[in-house]
């Protein structure tokens, strides 16, 4: 990015950034868990800008659990973050938070099947 920006045009200006599509909501199916994880760290990488510290990352994501199960654990978590006493500190705590909540308990065995012919 750096060699783009040196052969900008005199007069030119950087871009506010990139904004990411809005992450789907997340209901708490286990089909479901990775890829939203995934699609947080995705949109957050993108945003930086937009988080003030790992609270706003947590909270950002935590916006998009509706539906099911997900719903009372975001609800719960968001109560507890907006408290100061959440256990989650950094992002990556509170997504594999949601693996082991939400992700398929037996992931390596369920892998291995799916491989099998």
């Amino acid at each position: 990015m750096q060699a783009i920006l040196t052969n900008m045009p005199t007069g030119a200006t950087q871009s506010r950034g990139v904004k990411a599509a809005d992450l789907e909501f997340f209901d708490g199916s286990r089909d479901k868990a990775e890829q939203f994880i995934q699609s947080i760290h995705i949109a957050i990488t993108m945003q930086l800008n937009m988080f003030a510290d790992e609270r706003m990352k947590i909270l950002y994501a935590l916006s998009f659990m509706h539906g099911g199960i997900a719903q009372v654990w975001a609800e719960n978590e968001t109560n507890s973050i907006l408290s100061y006493s959440s256990m989650f500190t950094t992002l990556p705590n509170y997504c594999l938070s949601i693996e082991r909540t939400f992700g398929d308990p037996n992931q390596e065995r369920t892998a291995h099947a799916n491989c099998t012919p």
